[in-house]
Formats: C-alpha cells, sequence, structure tokens
C-alpha cells in the first residue's frame, strides 16, 4: 500500500510531480488547497481550475497534477487514501 501525505507551499508556475514519465497511485489522492489558485491537469489535458478552499480528488491510474497560475504562493497538503480493512 501507498502511505502519505505532507504540506506543500510553492511559487507560481510550480507545477506537481514533474518527474518524467506519467504520475499515478494505486489509492485515490487528495488534496486540500489554502492557498492559491491554478489549473487541474489530468491525463495531460487541462481538467478544471482549482482555488483556496478546494478538494481534490485524483483516481487511482489517473495520470494527474496541479498547476500553480495565481499571484499567491500555492500552499496545499495531499494525502494517499487507503482501503480501510
Amino acid at each position: 500500500m501507498e502511505r502519505g501525505g505532507f504540506r506543500v507551499y510553492a511559487q507560481p508556475g510550480f507545477r506537481t510531480h514533474d518527474e518524467p514519465g506519467r504520475h499515478v497511485h494505486t489509492v485515490p489522492e487528495v488534496f486540500v488547497i489554502v492557498q492559491g489558485s491554478g489549473a487541474i491537469e489530468i491525463e495531460g489535458v487541462e481538467a478544471d481550475r482549482f482555488q483556496a478552499g478546494d478538494v481534490v480528488v485524483f483516481e487511482p491510474g489517473e495520470d494527474h497534477h496541479l498547476i500553480s497560475q495565481g499571484a499567491d504562493p500555492l500552499v496545499f497538503t495531499w494525502m494517499h487514501l487507503e482501503p480501510v480493512a
């Protein structure tokens, strides 16, 4: 199982998971946007926008990224969801 969670502070222009190749998980990943705004990218296509107060959920297997595009720095937390036995 994948485990994790963290808080991130990033300047405008930042793109999450900017390593080469697809960025996917075997479990849902949740982002809680505390400050900032920008674009949600799924499978290489801008799918939506986000802003402070939004909760963004990516499904298992989706190649996903958040792109900070606002004037304010982007602050968010993320976590992986695991099934409860």
